[in-house]
């Protein structure tokens, strides 16, 4: 890996901060100069920004934006933009004279030809917009929009599924029907590989070609809550969405808005309607609203709800917000181990992230038995400890693939499995993300900070070839980095921060109305254009963590009465979970300006503790 010189950063660091990309999100202002060729995704066309470094591109409101056009169903070629898509002109589709295909809008007849390359819903036979009935059934497909508000969902053991996600099934007489991402045991199918072709949590099967290696290109694809991008590698067997490329919730402006502002997937947006909000809560990870219990509704935009608010909990390791009762899982601020659920099987320990499976499910004594070690994202698969009843270690054979073997000794045994994070387990080679850059050495003591939050999203470089990591930290910096580690969510209103145009607007916003930071507080006076203080730094992770009550003293450090006042309690914290760190000679240096290699190393000390 090379190393470059400060030249660059230091030339960089004279430059106005609205120049600098890092982090990812930012905003400056721009005006778009529109292309003649066409960009398209499955649906759409438009054409884009002729600056290669525009950042700010919106499809649905770029120039020329439109679905695809055909003459008819066998056309293969877009009329406006010449976007090709897969039609077999030899097919005559034979519409199906039984039930009814449909999304929020409109339904449609599928074909029943099971050799049919795909059907495009507005050539359809029966396609038309949904007629509703003062109960909310269509009255033509009888796809219904208004639920039974009476209906309580009895679930059973059973799982349901589609093709990314499984639940379980509702077991009670008329259930209307179930919303997946609200059912009991929701989540994503797990595989222990790329190569695994059954989810290790309900079993359902998929095709896997174990030769396939994915090709992410510049199409999207997704449901009515997620976008992903799409697999451009020839006969793909397909695309799992939470391991996709740019996975994430679609993103919209407001109630009003009916694209995604990320993908430009359309969304029904019914612009008479009014919202009536209830008396129950529903939230994401990060806040809480009211529902609307208007009949007909066509969703709430988070931030526009009423009663949205940041959760509140007593500390990091209170796991139910006290004004919505969501349940969140809480991290001990000062060690890697994950706090194992209530229902946990006792015979398993998990250290660090991930899950543990054993197959066959039900070994017999003697059989040999396998067990899969599927580290969650950003995480390895360390190593695996198998004990009988009496704490004897069971040999277990590692074959070197994420798996062990060992014969079964006797009816019940004990794991321990290892997940340690990505970074711990590097080989400080061209993998290492930190190679992109050239002014950064996976040799140096900041590999493990800078690592661990180039991997997660969380800081960037200056420039793609540029991280400057001996520059100082500025307070738009640090802000932006926090509301990354959040997952960018959507910003409360009446946020007291008035935004300048800069590119951390919209993180600072979002900091401020959190309680994160304080424009001004009476002590510190926060400037995100300023560069921050240690003692800083980490009054302001205190205060993302729910500010934690400090145990013990302060250590006796030369400069501790440096420390002020009013950031203590943060200090003190931040020591005793080994966050903060001294320096040489014993002192502490709280005034001292942090670089953006120090923030990262502290970043990384503050959500995984010491090393496994």
């Amino acid at each position: 890996m090379k190393v470059r010189g400060r030249m660059v950063c230091a030339l960089a660091a004279l430059l106005a901060l609205c120049l600098v990309p890092l982090p990812a999100g930012a905003e400056e202002t721009h005006t778009h100069s529109w292309r003649t060729d066409w960009a398209t995704d499955d649906y759409h066309h438009w054409h884009g920004c002729t600056d290669p470094d525009c950042r700010t591109l919106v499809p649905g409101w770029a120039e020329g934006y439109g679905y695809h056009s055909y003459d008819n169903a066998w056309d293969r070629e877009c009329n406006v933009c010449g976007w090709a898509r897969a039609v077999d002109p030899g097919h005559t589709h034979t519409w199906g004279g039984e039930g009814w295909t449909s999304d929020e809008t409109h339904h449609w007849r599928q074909c029943a030809d099971p050799d049919c390359p795909g059907v495009v819903p507005s050539r359809a036979e029966g396609y038309g917009a949904h007629a509703f009935n003062a109960e909310g059934n269509c009255s033509v497909c009888g796809s219904s929009r208004i639920p039974d508000l009476n209906h309580a969902h009895v679930w059973g053991v059973e799982w349901d599924g589609d093709r990314e996600g499984h639940w379980y099934r509702c077991t009670a007489p008329g259930c209307p029907g179930v919303v997946p991402g609200q059912a009991a045991g929701y989540g994503l199918h797990v595989y222990a590989d790329s190569g695994a072709a059954e989810c290790s949590v309900c079993g359902q099967v998929r095709y896997v070609d174990p030769n396939h290696t994915h090709t992410w290109g510049e199409m999207w694809r997704g449901d009515d809550q997620f976008h992903w991008r799409a697999c451009t590698g020839g006969s793909c067997p397909g695309v799992v969405p939470g391991q996709a490329a740019d996975y994430g919730l679609h993103v919209y402006t407001d109630s009003g808005t009916a694209e995604c502002s990320v993908c430009g997937r359309a969304r029904h947006v019914d612009p008479n309607h009014t919202h009536v909000w209830g008396t129950e809560w529903t939230g994401n990870d990060n806040f809480h609203w009211y529902q609307c219990v208007a009949g007909g509704c066509p969703g709430v935009v988070p931030g526009e709800g009423e009663g949205c608010a940041v959760h509140v909990y007593d500390g990091s390791l209170d796991t139910d917000c006290n004004i919505c009762g969501r349940v969140r899982v809480a991290l001990p601020p000062s060690k890697g181990d994950l706090n194992a659920p209530a229902d946990a099987d006792p015979r398993v320990t998990i250290v660090g992230r991930g899950r543990l499976a054993v197959r066959p499910v039900s070994p017999q004594l003697g059989e040999k038995a396998t067990v899969v070690l599927t580290p969650e994202k950003n995480y390895a698969a360390g190593s695996l400890t198998v004990t009988d009843r009496q704490g004897r270690a069971v040999e277990a054979v590692d074959n070197g693939d994420g798996t062990w073997s060992f014969l079964l000794p006797e009816e019940e045994v004990r794991f321990r499995a290892v997940f340690p994070p990505a970074y711990l387990a590097c080989a400080r080679d061209e993998g290492c993300p930190a190679d992109a850059y050239e002014d950064l050495s996976p040799e140096q003591w900041y590999h493990d900070g800078i690592h661990y939050c180039l991997n997660w999203g969380i800081m960037g470089g200056y420039d793609p070839v540029s991280f400057c990591p001996d520059e100082r930290m500025s307070g738009g910096m640090l802000a932006q980095t926090l509301y990354n580690l959040a997952g960018q969510p959507e910003t409360p209103g009446g946020s007291v921060y008035q935004g300048t145009g800069a590119w951390y607007d919209g993180a600072v916003t979002w900091a401020v109305g959190a309680g994160v930071m304080n424009v001004d507080d009476g002590f510190w006076k926060f400037s995100p254009g300023e560069d921050i203080t240690r003692e800083q730094m980490v009054l302001t992770l205190w205060r993302y963590a729910g500010r934690p009550t400090a145990a013990g003293q302060l250590p006796p450090f030369a400069d501790a009465r440096a420390v002020s006042f009013w950031a203590a309690d943060a200090v003190r914290w931040a020591v005793d979970g080994e966050i903060l760190h001294g320096k040489e000679n014993g002192i502490l240096d709280p005034q001292g300006k942090i670089t953006r290699a120090e923030a990262a190393a502290m970043l990384v000390r503050f959500l995984e503790g010491p090393a496994l």
